[in-house]
């Protein structure tokens, strides 16, 4: 098993855990802007709150995080993948990270495009919100068996 507890930059740490707090803050406090939807898509006025123009603009904020993430990733490398040993725990992963890094474009793409462009991806973007949503609960369910069951410290990469 590969040693996992090679640090990533401070600033990748720092935009990995406030992009997270953007999409908790989003899923949260989403009800306004599925309210608003739903009322246009009925071809009625929307009241466009403060919660509705908050979600649009954290949900571009994740967009610029997540692609300032992936060019200073380019910039300032990354630590090696942790290997368990186990050839499937480890193609896992690395779907798992393929799929939550596509996430993180397509979910505030499509609700881009669906408010700002009036295209009817609505149902699209609440899907891959959901996904996003179960695959950041078994990203951190895995992180908590590397810490707790493999005592192999990848926990420590980002923090």
């Amino acid at each position: 098993m590969r040693d996992a507890t090679s640090r990533y930059a401070r600033p990748l740490v720092a935009i990995h855990w406030l992009t997270l707090l953007f999409i908790a803050f989003n899923y949260l406090f989403s009800d306004a802007m599925s309210h608003a939807y739903r009322a246009i898509e009925r071809g009625r006025s929307a009241d466009i709150t403060t919660a509705v123009q908050m979600h649009a603009y954290v949900g571009i904020g994740v967009l610029v995080l997540v692609a300032l993430r992936v060019f200073l990733r380019v910039i300032l490398g990354a630590p090696a993948a942790a290997e368990s040993g186990n050839a499937l725990m480890d193609m896992a992963a690395k779907a798992m990270h393929l799929a939550l890094y596509a996430l993180l474009f397509i979910v505030p793409l499509t609700g881009m495009a669906t408010w700002y462009a009036g295209l009817k991806l609505g149902g699209l973007h609440q899907l891959s919100v959901n996904l996003i949503i179960f695959l950041a609960f078994a990203h951190a369910a895995a992180g908590l068996y590397h810490h707790y069951m493999l005592k192999d410290g990848l926990l420590r990469r980002m923090t």
